[in-house]
């Protein structure tokens, strides 16, 4: 059954307006169940289920290892403590649409082609809201972190809400300080640093495909050696692919790097070390003037609460005659909220002819 809730108004009398009313559910439930959207959201996005107004996703360290301990005495006493804590709260989103009185008088007991395609157009609305809600947060999000008065610019507007990009470290998703760690932690590492943030000095205007080559596995090493709590390398595998949909040659050097069983930078022969790796998702809705892509661990991405979007309340539909005009008018309400418990699950990676500001230049 598809997740919506629909509502027929009471107390209506009217039958050839019943009949209109359950054809257009029928329309909107069909369209409910395509998910296409929604399929491409859950690529690169953990999609759950809440009950609550907002959702918190807190990140700490790890218990530190063992420790050999003399025959007979206690083992080390250990404690977890909490380095941060991110907060999601859901949005209320809503549209409606009307069928006129005159629709209905035509319907001869159906639902007229206009009334169908309108019907179609509100769930494809619906979907397409939430797919770009996903892209936008994680694709607008500034790679500078503000302060004082600008702080809440580490926030994007999206269709009237503002949506907070910061992960639980306080810091925009994509950064090149993002911090680790704890004063007293296991790994006697301290307080440190990392960048999920990296940028390299291009020698033209046009990327070349072992430049391509080099940005990937320099983004695949700093997944791989992303720093847990205690300080320690997490060691997960990258093995997804974000594009931006209006780079030909970017899309182009990709597909060649990932299909390719040979390194297609030139004739050698070599072995391609990328071939069958990775899964790439080329994002029409992300739309670039530059070189960048993003690089990811799904693994990472579940484990640690990285790309969150969570689902409030299901699409709730509801039908009224409008009492001046006599008209159909169909409202829809929904609750979904998305954000990011952690950074060191994805990388973002951007190329230039000039070293991108504020980015960990790959050397």
């Amino acid at each position: 059954m598809p997740n919506i809730i629909y509502s027929a108004s009471a107390g209506n009398n009217d039958v050839k307006l019943g009949k209109l009313i359950a054809a257009l559910r029928t329309v909107i439930e069909f369209e409910a169940d395509a998910k296409t959207k929604d399929d491409i959201l859950s690529s690169f996005y953990n999609v759950e289920e809440s009950n609550k107004w907002a959702e918190a996703i807190a990140i700490g360290d790890e218990f530190g290892m063992f420790t050999a301990t003399p025959e007979g005495n206690d083992g080390e006493a250990d404690s977890m403590a909490d380095t941060g804590k991110k907060v999601v709260e859901h949005v209320a989103w809503l549209k409606n649409f009307t069928i006129t009185k005159q629709m209905v008088d035509d319907a001869n007991f159906g639902v007229s082609a206009d009334a169908t395609h309108r019907a179609q157009a509100f769930m494809r609305a619906y979907k397409q809201t939430r797919l770009m809600l996903g892209i936008a947060a994680l694709t607008q999000a500034p790679t500078t972190k503000l302060t004082g008065t600008e702080a809440a610019n580490n926030a994007i507007e999206f269709n009237g809400a503002k949506i907070d990009v910061t992960t639980a470290d306080g810091h925009p998703l994509f950064y090149n300080e993002h911090t680790y760690g704890t004063t007293t932690d296991k790994g006697g590492h301290g307080v440190g640093t990392q960048s999920n943030y990296l940028g390299y000095k291009k020698a033209a205007a046009k990327l070349a495909q072992e430049e391509f080559l080099e940005m990937l596995g320099a983004a695949t090493m700093q997944i791989r050696n992303m720093k847990d709590e205690n300080g320690q390398a997490m060691g997960y595998v990258a093995d997804t692919i974000l594009l931006p949909g209006n780079n030909y040659n970017l899309e182009t050097l990709a597909k060649r790097a990932l299909a390719s069983e040979y390194n297609p930078s030139n004739d050698s022969n070599a072995v391609n070390i990328q071939y069958g790796n990775w899964k790439l998702i080329i994002l029409p809705q992300w739309q670039v003037a530059d070189d960048k892509f993003i690089v990811m661990s799904s693994e990472a991405n579940k484990n640690l609460s990285g790309n969150m979007f969570y689902n409030r309340t299901p699409l709730t539909i509801r039908d009224e005659i409008a009492t001046k005009s006599f008209n159909l008018i169909v409202s829809g309400y929904s609750r979904f909220g998305v954000g990011f418990g952690s950074y060191k699950h994805a990388t973002l990676v951007q190329a230039g002819t000039t070293a991108p500001t504020g980015a960990t230049l790959i050397s």
